[in-house]
């Protein structure tokens, strides 16, 4: 017999087209194909991706399509559905690693010509797929239908056979049924759960095997899913041909044939062990896990409560996870977890745990863990099966507990808990303190009796919470010692669950010092309404929250009203002000409330009962306040001002008359007192550069002398040591006296350290040298002719004397200085006066960044560090600019503004005279003819500007 795959439609070069994005699989289905005996009759296409293919459609035909169908690009079904809707009349054979029986089933019953598993697959099995789906193809496009049929038979034969042998190789039941609700497909798993064979169950329908109000349901599951077309999945009892119980999950999908012809295509999945297990699970109130005894605690299963417990879902813990269990528990916990179970598994003993867990919200809650490891036979460990509860409740509750009892002890008053028939059970501190008593002292002296004074109040007490009830009031209590103490006590009856009296309660308060400080309170206030009615003062008392107000008859008659004439309300009083004052008074009030005045202080006018204004000087004061810090209560005085406003009237007219004459007389005494300020500073920085000029030229003798005998002398020293050395070298043993010697004075140590200090007596010297010239240059400031200088020597100067400020100290941090200098030619200047301008604003500079640094955190300090840059350049016109900025807070437009008018300061008083600027600025315009301002702005820092000509015709005259 001729086989179909030897016919001559079988083109001599199959061009066959593979949709595959796996570089492996693509190189195994080569091979395949290579390995058959028509190899050098294939010509093979590769894509990745679905929209090539497509492409590669239109221009050019293929006789059959390999199409994967999970590409990066698509998705399961829908990569055949995409080809479909193309109108692509090629057979497609369906690759795939998954042996996925229901999708098999979808796909051939979609169309697809053969479901192959890629881990199923040989060489033989493709080409003979390939070659009936080509076969096919041709017969179909030269109109044989006859032939057409017999390869439908055969493809549908071979598909079936391979259907059959896919869908037995499932381990889950599956089934087909049709319109009739006859079994038309079984595989292998369905005849085991059914118990019979399949010959014996096709046809048949669940009536035959199961009873008939179970077959009800199956059958109206069945007619719902042809009606609706929609997918059902339902739970079934099942008991199977042993007798054994199980429960079902069916899972039931409509297929439609070319005829229209309907069928139903099921697969059954056995789920009883899982909602047995789902059942413990529930009826545990804690989450049950089994991990491997790991670095992770790997997780084999662990419950959906763990979710409720963590916040984490119980999916998150499961093997192949980043997230594990060791994770999530608190760092402070850790080691004492892993320490417990350590020993739990070294003892075989079960283990208990109490720890802290970090949530997935970030909030840390109390966990307990119960568990157990299991081990093999060689006594290793398998793995850890326990339970884990929350107890962050039982946690808070005990916190809850220890803090009250914390209250209790620490409380003022004392405090007893005792049953009702007086037997003590707890005292607090405050009581054993206050009576002397402990609670076996107490109950041993013969219980409460012995510590009240009067037995019938003791009777009546216990009367009363045996009835339930509470009882409080003002007794007398004997201590141990003797003393009597008055007291004001409060029992309360202690309850069990059914409301029936089982104990009681006593809070008792010292009153001996309350009624000592009602006696004294007493006497205070007769003698404070006796002040008052001797001052002319009237009190008043105002409770904020509600409105009640008390005006003494004092503060009424000081407006003439009788006692019974003006309402104790804050309206009366509104009703009496003056309208023109309400404002000041309201705003005066809000000061004080908002804490802004000590006291409540301001006059105003009140109406009198003759219908006249009459001056008033309020004073008061919150005396309490709310939990929110809000006024609730004030008091204060009232006192009238009427004569004392007439002469304050009187005195401004005459002060009006007489503040233009003080006017002329301010303006001529300020333009003085600036001048002689400026003349006696202009002395003092003379004075000061005389001083330092003198201190220069004192310290520079002797420290040149020291500097200059520092060299021979350390040469000295190298050659005695040297001497030494020599010594020691040709008597090596020399007398015990002066091993003594050398011993005691530690030579070899000498000999290495004194070198180095001599380098450190010379790096010392050097620096005075240096400091004692920055000292002759500032000096300058003594000088009264003009020079030609370098006038970065003086800049120079003046931070080798503000270095001390510049550097950091603990309570600042340091600042740095930038300098950044051009060439410039000398400069004919007053060059000490000019040293005392560039001083005056790097000492501005400094205490504006030390005012900042005080304000801002050490981090920040760091981040943004405090710096003054010195920028020097020449500029147009002949001029010279100094410009000295600084990175601080910068200066407002309204200071700037007046910055260099004298005596202007924003300094505390004693720290800044307000001349600095003043002289700066005259010395550079007035006695350099040049220019000094200052650019600033706000939260940008400030940048001041020097400008005076290289050359000028100085004068020595003085500041003007």
């Amino acid at each position: 017999m001729t086989s179909v795959f030897q016919s001559t439609l079988i083109p001599p070069h199959l061009n066959i087209l593979l949709v595959e994005d796996c570089t492996e699989d693509v190189e195994i289905i080569q091979n395949m194909l290579l390995e058959s005996n028509l190899r050098e009759n294939i010509n093979f296409t590769h894509v990745i991706r679905l929209q090539e293919p497509i492409e590669n459609l239109i221009d050019q035909v293929f006789d059959a399509i390999l199409l994967a169908i999970s590409l990066s690009d698509s998705q399961s079904f829908d990569t055949f559905l995409k080809l479909q809707k193309c109108g692509i009349n090629i057979p497609v054979v369906i690759l795939t690693a998954a042996d996925d029986e229901e999708l098999a089933i979808e796909l051939i019953a979609a169309g697809a010509q053969d479901y192959l598993v890629k881990g199923q697959l040989d060489s033989r099995l493709l080409i003979r797929t390939l070659q009936c789906a080509i076969v096919r193809h041709k017969r179909q496009a030269e109109g044989k239908k006859k032939t057409d049929k017999v390869l439908v038979q055969k493809q549908l034969k071979a598909s079936k056979k391979f259907l059959n042998y896919t869908i037995n190789a499932v381990a889950d039941p599956i089934f087909v049924k049709d319109q009739q609700h006859l079994w038309i497909l079984l595989n292998d798993a369905f005849c085991k759960l059914i118990g019979g064979k399949r010959e014996e169950l096709l046809g048949k329908s669940d009536y035959d095997f199961f009873p008939k109000e179970q077959a009800d349901i199956f059958r109206g599951n069945d007619e719902q899913v042809f009606r609706t077309g929609e997918e059902n999945i339902s739970e079934e009892i099942f008991t199977d041909s042993n007798g054994e119980r199980h429960i079902l999950s069916t899972k039931k999908t409509v297929f439609e044939n070319p005829d229209r012809s309907k069928v139903i295509v099921g697969i059954i999945r056995d789920i009883t062990e899982e909602r047995q297990k789902q059942t413990l699970v529930k009826n545990i109130p804690g989450a049950i896990y089994r991990g491997h005894y790991n670095l992770h605690w790997t997780m084999e299963f662990i419950s959906d409560e763990i979710e409720g417990i963590s916040g984490y879902a119980a999916a998150d813990f499961m093997c192949k996870n980043n997230l594990c269990l060791v994770n999530i528990i608190h760092d402070i916990d850790t080691e004492m977890v892993d320490r417990k179970i350590k020993a739990a598994i070294a003892s075989k003993q079960p283990y208990y745990i109490e720890y802290r867990i970090i949530c997935a919200d970030g909030a840390t809650r109390w966990v307990s863990e119960r568990g157990r490891p299991t081990y093999n036979a060689e006594g290793q460990v398998l793995w850890l099966d326990g339970v884990m509860f929350d107890i962050t409740d039982r946690k808070q509750a005990e916190l809850t507990l220890r803090q009250v009892t914390q209250a209790v002890d620490s409380a003022s008053d004392a405090i007893a808990i005792a049953n009702l028939e007086g037997y003590s059970i707890y005292h607090n501190l405050a009581f054993i303190q206050r009576y002397g008593y402990t609670v076996e002292e107490l109950n041993n002296s013969g219980g409460p009796a012995v510590i009240y004074s009067k037995y019938q109040e003791l009777r009546k007490l216990f009367i009363v919470l045996r009835k339930g009830l509470s009882w409080s009031g003002d007794i007398q209590l004997k201590a141990k010692n003797g003393e009597i103490i008055q007291t004001q006590l409060r029992a309360d009856c202690i309850k069990d669950s059914n409301n029936q009296p089982i104990g009681m309660m006593v809070i008792i308060a010292d009153l001996t010092e309350l009624k000592r400080t009602e006696s004294a309170l007493k006497l205070s206030q007769e003698r404070l309404q006796l002040a008052l009615f001797g001052s002319s003062l009237g009190l008043w008392d105002w409770n904020i929250a509600t409105g009640e107000t008390y005006f003494d008859s004092q503060w009424k008659a000081m407006l003439g009203y009788a006692e019974t004439e003006i309402e104790n309300s804050i309206k009366s009083w509104e009703n009496l002000l003056h309208p023109e004052d309400k404002l000041t008074v309201m705003a005066a009030l809000n000061l004080h409330f908002e804490d802004r005045t000590n006291i409540y202080q301001v006059e105003f006018r009140m109406l009198n009962k003759s219908g006249n204004w009459q001056w008033i000087m309020a004073l008061g004061k919150v005396v309490e306040y709310d939990e929110w810090g809000g006024p609730l209560r004030m008091n204060g005085t009232h006192q009238d001002i009427s004569d004392r406003k007439q002469t304050e009237l009187a005195l401004q007219e005459s002060e009006a008359r007489e503040r233009l004459k003080a006017l002329q007389l301010e303006i001529a005494i300020n333009k003085l007192r600036t001048t002689q300020s400026q003349l006696v500073q202009n002395e003092k920085m003379v004075s000061l550069g005389q001083l330092v000029a003198g201190v220069a030229h004192e310290i520079n003798n002797p420290i040149s002398f020291i500097h200059g005998n520092l060299a021979p002398a350390r040469s000295y020293t190298l050659d005695l040591l040297a001497l030494i050395k020599i010594y020691q070298y040709h008597y090596p043993i020399p007398p015990a006296g002066v091993l003594d010697k050398i011993e005691e004075i530690d030579l070899d140590y000498v000999a290495e350290d004194l070198p180095k200090l001599f380098n450190s007596m010379r790096v010392g010297t050097e620096r005075i040298v240096e400091i004692v010239k920055s000292l002759r240059n500032f000096s300058r400031l003594d000088e009264s002719a003009g020079k030609s200088v370098n006038i970065h020597e003086g800049i120079d100067s003046s931070l080798m004397i503000l270095q001390n400020r510049l550097k950091s100290h603990s309570s600042r941090p340091g600042i740095q200085v930038v300098k950044d200098y051009q060439q410039l030619p000398n400069v004919e200047c007053f060059p000490g006066q000019l040293n005392q301008v560039f001083m005056n604003i790097l000492i501005n500079a400094i205490d504006a960044l030390e005012e900042r640094d005080t304000q801002r955190e050490i981090e920040e300090c760091d981040r943004d560090p405090s710096t003054i840059t010195i920028r020097t350049y020449p500029a147009a016109g002949g001029f010279v600019a100094v410009s000295i900025a600084d990175n601080g807070g910068g200066i407002p437009e309204s200071v700037t503004s007046r910055m260099f008018d004298p005596f202007f300061t924003t300094k505390p008083v004693g720290k800044g005279t307000g001349l600095g600027l003043s002289i700066s600025h005259s010395i550079i315009v007035d006695r350099h003819n040049g220019k000094l301002s200052c650019i600033s702005k706000v939260g940008e820092g400030s940048e001041f500007l020097v400008e005076i000509p290289v050359q000028q015709n100085l004068t020595d005259m003085s500041l003007h």
